[in-house]
């Protein structure tokens, strides 16, 4: 029986890859387009989008609109900041707890102030003036909105450290050393059962 060999010579045009570059770029725009609320993808609305944007009054109007929120949020950057809105919370919710935790750091400073901890009357620009408000500002992070406890309750400390002092042990020096033993050793006797100062009689 005679054996058939089949022999293929190697292309002499290898398949070509494609640059990296153009692979990065083409998994960028993959990752960058943006997914519906289902998380599908809508081939349809992507084509009504396209056509959209191929109408130039169409176009006209979008970049102008794209134009104005720029300028708007260049002259007011506040307003489409969430700064100090915590993650699932809305601008306006947020908005009413800081107000009413500015409220609550007020009492605090005021009943500071009435207790002599901090003074009432500051000087403008003054070392005091800037302590009062850094007291109000650690009340307001301790109660305001926030599920970092860990913040809060470092804003706490801190306002305790510097408006409420460690508990003192006070010491009284005027005592001599043979007065000191003496009144020791008298606590100590007063601790003990009247049974313990019986003499005791020796046994036979």
């Amino acid at each position: 029986m005679d054996t058939i060999t089949i022999t293929t010579e190697p292309s002499r045009f290898p398949k070509q890859r494609k640059p990296k570059r153009t692979m990065a770029i083409e998994t960028a725009k993959m990752k960058s387009r943006r997914p519906t609320k289902t998380g599908r993808r809508s081939p349809a609305q992507s084509e009504a989008q396209k056509k959209l944007w191929r109408d130039p009054e169409h176009r006209r109007k979008m970049i102008a609109a794209r134009h104005r929120s720029t300028e708007d949020r260049r002259k007011d950057p506040l307003k489409y900041s969430r700064l100090g809105v915590p993650t699932g919370m809305r601008k306006a919710e947020a908005t009413a707890l800081w107000e009413t935790a500015g409220e609550i750091a007020d009492r605090i400073v005021k009943a500071l102030e009435a207790d002599g901890v901090l003074p009432a009357a500051v000087v403008p620009d003054s070392d005091d003036e800037i302590a009062k408000a850094c007291i109000r500002e650690l009340a307001l992070i301790a109660f305001g909105p926030g599920k970092d406890t860990r913040v809060k309750l470092m804003a706490l400390y801190a306002m305790l450290k510097y408006t409420k002092g460690r508990p003192t042990r006070r010491l009284d020096y005027t005592l001599t050393a043979e007065e000191w033993l003496r009144k020791v050793t008298e606590e100590r006797r007063s601790d003990l059962p009247p049974s313990a100062f019986r003499q005791s009689t020796p046994t036979k």
